[in-house]
């Protein structure tokens, strides 16, 4: 490995830089990939009992000629194989340098207050619902999941349209689920910076700000350039009329949309 990536450096293809970078990343995501798929397993065995259980169940697995770590492995290369050939498609196919794309990021309304109260059992199902959804709907619309922090996800998506339909489904699944709190969000368009396959630059933080001042079941994006949304009659869009002192950002003028479907989402 190392050998490998030394041939790389000395052909000038990658610096020092690049592959710090990718290992921070690299580390970051299978240490979480790796303890997710070891909770799947639950070899810390049920119960005070039975502390042995995930040995024996490792030795089941055995026993029945299942090698479930070789089957994670080739799923993970599959996946990353899958996930590589459709990134450079869309990369050779659309110039965000050119064109920008629209950052958004989704919130769960009160959630602090809930923790407070609710079980580890609870808190584990919301933020499962939450996850799942968020990934399911954003890659629905052709977008990618930056990442997630906690009871917020971020994620981008070419177009303002489709970030904005990608933010209200979401909106509306998560209504459905019973005991899961209202989603709120905000959106940005512009340009950004992608760096480790993170997301930074203005328009990142716009959607963040924007974000912190919407109300449950909303989401909220500039006035300047969405106007045109008023005369959409399959949404409600409400003009706001305060304007916002936004940190890093200044005075900004908002619209709240939020899908027709779920006006009784409560406000927060």
């Amino acid at each position: 490995m190392v050998s490998q990536l030394g041939s790389l450096v000395d052909s000038g293809a990658v610096d020092d830089a690049d592959i710090l970078r990718l290992a921070r990343l690299m580390s970051t995501s299978f240490s979480r990939l790796v303890d997710a798929q070891l909770d799947m397993l639950n070899l810390e065995g049920d119960d005070e009992i039975a502390p042995m259980g995930g040995q024996n169940r490792l030795a089941e697995l055995a026993d029945a000629d299942i090698d479930v770590f070789g089957f994670m492995e080739k799923t993970m290369a599959y996946v990353w194989r899958r996930r590589l050939l459709g990134a450079i498609g869309h990369r050779l196919s659309v110039d965000r340098a050119a064109q920008g794309q629209a950052v958004a990021f989704a919130d769960l309304s009160g959630f602090s207050q809930l923790s407070k109260s609710a079980t580890a059992a609870e808190l584990t199902r919301v933020i499962d619902t939450f996850e799942a959804a968020a990934f399911d709907v954003v890659s629905l619309h052709d977008g990618r999941v930056v990442k997630l922090i906690g009871d917020e996800a971020m994620f981008v998506v070419d177009t303002f349209d489709a970030a904005l339909s990608a933010a209200l489904e979401l909106i509306e699944r998560l209504a459905a689920e019973e005991g899961i709190p209202p989603v709120h969000g905000g959106i940005a368009f512009g340009p950004t910076v992608t760096v480790g396959g993170d997301v930074f630059g203005t328009t990142v933080n716009l959607a963040s700000r924007l974000t912190s001042v919407a109300r449950g079941g909303s989401v909220a994006v500039p006035r300047e350039g969405a106007e045109y949304l008023l005369d959409r009659e399959d949404l409600d869009v409400r003009k706001i009329r305060r304007s916002y002192d936004l940190k890093g950002i200044g005075r900004t003028s908002i619209l709240a949309v939020r899908p027709i479907t779920a006006e009784a989402v409560s406000a927060h």
